[in-house]
């Protein structure tokens, strides 16, 4: 099925869950102490193709914080958001192929043929 292109359907089964779980390579960044980020890569359990998946644990731009009225309250939050992306040790991931392979029948700017997933991801255990 490597060599197959098969067409563009927003769609989800759990068998492809279970192959995500199986296959993907995780990782937490930028370490396992102070998470930021969760990287997956993997092959589509759909087309088969390669592709990667990032998700964001902490975002900085709501809380970028202007100092201006109140010193230091930017980085107060900064850290408050850390702190509580360290204590949860777990994150259920969601995500679609995003292959750079284009699929018959995808809406224009879409990539990836649509197959959706989750994977629950745990570190620091």
């Amino acid at each position: 099925m490597a060599d197959e292109i098969v067409d563009y359907a927003v769609e989800g089964r759990a068998e492809w869950n279970a192959a995500m779980a199986a296959s993907a390579t995780v990782r937490v960044e930028p370490d396992e102490t102070d998470p930021e980020l969760i990287l997956v890569a993997a092959n589509c359990p759909r087309c088969r193709h390669d592709f990667a998946h990032v998700e964001t644990l902490v975002s900085y731009r709501a809380i970028s914080g202007d100092d201006s009225l109140r010193p230091g309250i930017g980085a107060l939050l900064r850290d408050a958001a850390r702190r509580a992306a360290m204590t949860d040790r777990s994150h259920d991931v969601f995500g679609s192929c995003n292959c750079l392979v284009p699929h018959p029948g995808s809406p224009e700017g879409v990539t990836g043929c649509g197959a959706s997933w989750s994977l629950h991801v745990e570190w620091g255990t």
